[in-house]
């Protein structure tokens, strides 16, 4: 389980504990962005205060649609 909260990332690993990293200012590719998943994450991370790569296969316009989204909350 992943979740980002106030600008950290907060994973929950095997054995019930919790792992946290602060993502402002760090860089993340994210794969098939476009949609799905993949959105749902870049996005996440954008709010975050995480930079994205948005990276897809055939989804242009809706990967164009992350990008000014995650543009829109402060990040490149």
């Amino acid at each position: 389980l992943v979740t980002v909260m106030r600008h950290r990332l907060t994973m929950k690993c095997a054995g019930g504990h919790h792992s946290r990293m602060d993502i402002r200012g760090k860089a993340a590719v994210i794969t098939g962005a476009g949609r799905g998943v993949g959105r749902a994450t870049a996005l996440a991370l954008a709010r975050g205060g995480c930079d994205v790569l948005v990276n897809y296969r055939s989804s242009a316009r809706s990967a164009q649609a992350v990008v000014a989204e995650a543009q829109g909350l402060g990040v490149t």
